[in-house]
C-alpha cells in the first residue's frame, strides 16, 4: 500500500533535500490521522533522516560510525548555536517544518561534510 501524500509543509522540506540530489523516500507512515513519518534521503555526499513527528521536524545526519546525529549538534560543531532560535510559550521553535526546511537550503552541504567527516 502506498503512504499517503506529505502535507505540502513537510513535503517542501523534503524537496530541498531532493533538489540537493538526495533521493528520498518514505521509510515508515503511521496512520494518516496522526500525520507521522520518516523519510530517508540519500546521496553519494549523505544520508539524512527527517522524522515527524506530531507536528515537530526532526533531522538527523548518519555519520561515519553509522549512528544517526541530530543537525543541531552539527550545526552547534559549525559553530551556530540553538539560542538562534525563538521561542514561544517557552518552547523552542527550531522543530517547525518552515525553520527546518530553511536551514537546511542554507547549511545542507557543510551538514553533509560535518556528518561524514569531509571536512573540506
Amino acid at each position: 500500500m502506498e503512504p499517503p501524500a506529505l502535507d505540502s509543509r513537510y513535503a517542501a522540506l523534503i524537496a530541498v533535500l531532493q533538489q540537493a540530489g538526495l533521493a528520498c523516500s518514505v521509510q515508515r507512515c503511521d496512520p494518516p490521522a496522526s500525520g507521522n513519518f520518516v523519510v530517508e534521503c540519500s546521496s553519494t555526499a549523505g544520508n539524512v533522516r527527517v522524522t515527524i513527528d506530531r507536528g515537530q521536524v526532526f533531522v538527523d545526519f548518519r555519520v561515519a560510525s553509522g549512528a544517526w546525529v541530530d543537525k543541531e549538534e552539527l550545526l552547534g560543531r559549525l559553530g551556530l548555536s540553538r539560542d538562534r532560535h525563538t521561542t514561544e510559550h517557552g518552547l523552542w521553535r527550531g522543530y517547525e517544518p518552515a525553520v527546518q526546511a530553511a536551514e537546511l537550503a542554507r547549511y545542507l552541504p557543510e551538514l553533509l561534510r560535518e556528518a561524514t567527516g569531509d571536512a573540506a
